[in-house]
């Protein structure tokens, strides 16, 4: 047994049993849907309720778009939230990268299976966030840090939040990162492609988020520039737009142009002057909030250290640490990873805390379930591997530091994240 457990990764094994837990911790917790009848599932969300009805749409006609008999009386004027009439059809008011994709697993496994998808695709993010930090680090590092991963509050929550879109475009969008660094240190044609192939589904889940994703590119195109293979990136062009195409299909069939979409971001401009409607368009895109530097620091507080204290005070000794051991000894990759984080990170907490979320009967109530939460996951994500390096790197001539440390931590840290989780 011991020659068997040698050959494989003791690490990839020990993952696989966080995996198998978490995953029934989330199904557990993730099957949160009131079933009106046999056909009929309402979530304790708008928008989770609208991304089951459109899955089970596409699972049965292969469209994201169906008639309410309801609207021939009503005059057009009847349709849920998260949902838009037009022309008589009811199509959703959001993307539709995940009904599209849960409605073709669903063909395949079955429309029962469906509150199951989204653990099994946390867990998976799980484990590619392994590969991507070992390939950013070392092995230590990334296994500390997906361990940690599977406990994060806000992963925790939304792995969960079976109908809910965002740990599969957290999923999709590691997936990316990992095979761009990959094609970068590689310089293999195939990682560019799979590169594009993810970035295209990421995109088709959260297509807004082109306004913060686009930016890591072109940093990491700074960072790399002497390595990158042109003819690949042109191909890898190609392939973006072909994986993305089934998105400019439904958006003419549904809200009739390829660049509709569901949201709308109030994009009319009225005014006479050039200048004026370039600067409104230019901020409705990259600052549709407006810019309340003072109310996003505020929120970001809120949705850091007064939700998660323990977390945040051990992430923020671990920025601080991590931070100064990029800059003093100025290896690449971490130099790389901390101006990356910094940039979007501090975007993040601009675009969506300059604005009030009121998710809550409550406004002033700080919830796990409030908006920011989500928004902010990229940044409660990759906040974990910069601990982990600083603990390690601090402890690095005593090589039980690091296990003992996170260990205690991971315990601590475990029962405040049930705590708000549950």
């Amino acid at each position: 047994m011991n020659r068997i457990f040698r050959k494989f990764n003791k690490k990839l094994v020990i993952l696989m049993l966080f995996g198998i837990a978490f995953f029934i911790i989330y199904s557990f917790y993730g099957n949160n849907a009131f079933n009106v009848d046999s056909s009929i599932k309402i979530y304790n969300s708008p928008d989770a309720t609208a991304n089951y009805t459109f899955s089970k749409v596409f699972y049965e006609s292969n469209e994201l778009s169906f008639k309410d008999d309801v609207n021939s009386v009503a005059g057009k004027l009847v349709s849920p939230r998260s949902m838009r009439v037009i022309d008589g059809l009811t199509v959703p008011a959001s993307f539709m990268g995940m009904p599209l994709f849960y409605g073709l697993l669903s063909k395949a496994f079955g429309l029962n299976l469906i509150n199951y998808f989204t653990p099994l695709i946390a867990v998976l993010g799980v484990f590619i966030f392994y590969f991507l930090i070992k390939l950013l680090f070392d092995k230590k590092i990334a296994f500390w840090s997906a361990i940690f991963l599977f406990i994060n509050p806000a992963f925790w929550f939304y792995s969960s939040k079976s109908m809910m879109p965002n740990i599969l475009f957290i999923t999709l969008f590691l997936f990316t990162l990992y095979y761009s660094v990959l094609s970068i240190k590689k310089k293999k044609i195939y990682y560019y492609l799979l590169g594009a192939i993810f970035l295209a589904l990421t995109l088709m889940v959260r297509t807004s988020a082109i306004v913060w994703i686009l930016p890591i590119f072109f940093i990491l195109g700074i960072f790399n520039f002497q390595r990158l293979k042109w003819k690949y990136i042109i191909l890898s062009l190609l392939v973006f737009l072909i994986t993305f195409s089934p998105i400019l299909y439904f958006n003419l069939e549904n809200y009739g142009h390829v660049l509709s979409i569901g949201y709308e971001f109030g994009l009319e401009l009225d005014d006479d002057s050039l200048l004026n409607n370039s600067i409104s368009l230019v901020q409705s895109i990259f600052l549709p909030f407006s810019f309340h530097p003072k109310t996003a620091l505020f929120n970001t507080f809120d949705y850091t250290f007064r939700l998660f204290p323990i977390w945040s005070i051990i992430s923020l000794i671990g920025l601080l640490i991590f931070s100064f051991k990029a800059i003093t000894r100025k290896k690449y990759d971490e130099l790389m990873y901390l101006f990356i984080f910094s940039a979007i990170g501090g975007y993040l907490m601009i675009y969506y805390g300059s604005w009030r979320f009121h998710d809550n009967p409550n406004p002033d109530l700080i919830t796990i379930g409030t908006s920011y939460v989500r928004y902010f996951l990229p940044i409660y994500i990759f906040l974990i591997p910069m601990v982990i390096h600083s603990i390690s790197n601090l402890y690095k001539r005593q090589k039980y530091i690091l296990p003992v440390v996170s260990v205690v931590l991971f315990i601590i840290l475990s029962w405040q994240s049930y705590q708000v989780v549950v």
